[in-house]
């Protein structure tokens, strides 16, 4: 994190299927709380893709 008025909040998020595979999201914003949140929907983003992938993969 930086200060003074360009300062921009990073922020890393890890979340992990059910079955122990991880996805990292990433994301800056001047406002942490929206920082958080698009590292969330990012690295949410990539598990349901991973998982989409894979479903289709057996299936197919």
């Amino acid at each position: 994190m930086t200060e003074g008025t360009d300062a921009q909040a990073e922020v890393s998020v890890r979340l992990e299927d059910g079955e122990g595979r991880a996805v990292t999201g990433r994301a800056s914003d001047p406002d942490t709380l929206v920082a958080s949140a698009k590292a969330y929907l990012s690295a949410l983003n990539k598990l349901m893709a991973r998982g989409a992938r894979l479903h289709a993969q057996a299936a197919g």
